[in-house]
């Protein structure tokens, strides 16, 4: 490839850019990812931009994410100058350049996503504007990663700022899962409990695993160490669990609607086969001779 020339001669946009996962300089050791971008016009650095991600990153998601700071740069750019033309990123990673615009689902979508919705508002804004992005061996030797490197230690060497920090897919799912648990038990808690499900099926506050009855029909049971597995269909339990948690349509549940437009239930409209009155799921469950067998 001809960056060299392409870096020193003529007016085509270059952005370079390198990142790395490293503690080089780092007081406490610990190592952070970072990305840096080098943007150059006729043949000088016109501007640079750096990154550093938080310590769950990996080297891989700084390689992507390293776009974040390349178009922060071209965009900073084509608002000083009146720029048509091409503009070619170059990355020294062959695994990000197949990720910077992959929109289909992996842990690090959302660059993608950001990117993709980057770029279109850049094209739409300036329709001159072509952008290719390339792969090159990092070497050092290129000015442009060499330059892109020297920043990349330098931000390592700084405090963290983590107010920025870009999540993956998946610790914005965690996080999440998290609220959601913890908005689940507080309202567990706050609940007088006064229905059967409090009783039977939810006696615990949700914790994020399927509950023991779903878990026992999909993996089966273990008894005395003995690990027993039979598959039960999907609309048996659904049965049982409308069952355990009184919402099934017994004479108990009947009596439970009232409501001016409804006519009260009658007798043999709340009554078990069995006689018993009225019929409820512990009766179903427990004690109706047509269900039952002791």
């Amino acid at each position: 490839m001809c960056l060299v020339n392409l870096q020193t001669v003529g007016t085509t946009l270059l952005i370079f850019i390198n990142a790395a996962h490293t503690n080089k300089g780092r007081q406490d050791d610990k190592s952070l990812s970072t990305a840096a971008g080098v943007l150059y016009y006729i043949g000088k650095e016109w501007g640079h931009a750096k990154h550093t991600f938080s310590d769950q990153a990996t080297r891989s998601n700084a390689e992507v994410g390293a776009m974040h700071p390349a178009l922060a740069l071209l965009s900073d750019f084509l608002l000083s100058f009146q720029y048509s033309g091409p503009v070619h990123l170059v990355t020294g990673s062959a695994e990000a350049t197949s990720l910077f615009l992959n929109l289909r689902q992996h842990i690090i979508q959302h660059f993608a996503i950001e990117y993709t919705y980057n770029i279109d508002n850049l094209l739409t804004t300036h329709p001159g504007l072509t952008l290719t992005i390339q792969h090159a061996k990092c070497d050092l030797t290129l000015v442009g990663f060499k330059c892109a490197w020297h920043l990349i230690l330098e931000a390592i060497k700084c405090p963290q700022d983590t107010s920025k920090d870009l999540k993956s897919i998946k610790f914005q799912r965690m996080e999440s899962k998290t609220a959601v648990l913890q908005a689940w038990e507080q309202r567990f808690y706050n609940t007088p409990h006064s229905s059967q499900a409090y009783d039977s099926a939810l006696t615990s506050p949700p914790d994020g695993r399927p509950h023991a009855i779903l878990q026992m029909a999909l993996s089966g049971i273990r008894i005395k160490g003995r690990k027993y597995v039979y598959h039960v269909p999907r609309d048996i339990q659904s049965t049982l669990f409308c069952l355990i948690t009184g919402h099934t349509f017994t004479g108990a549940y009947r009596l439970k609607f009232k409501h001016t437009n409804l006519s009260p239930a009658m007798e043999e409209e709340v009554t078990c086969a069995c006689g018993m009155v009225p019929e409820d799921t512990e009766h179903i469950l427990l004690y109706c001779p047509h269900t039952h067998h002791p």
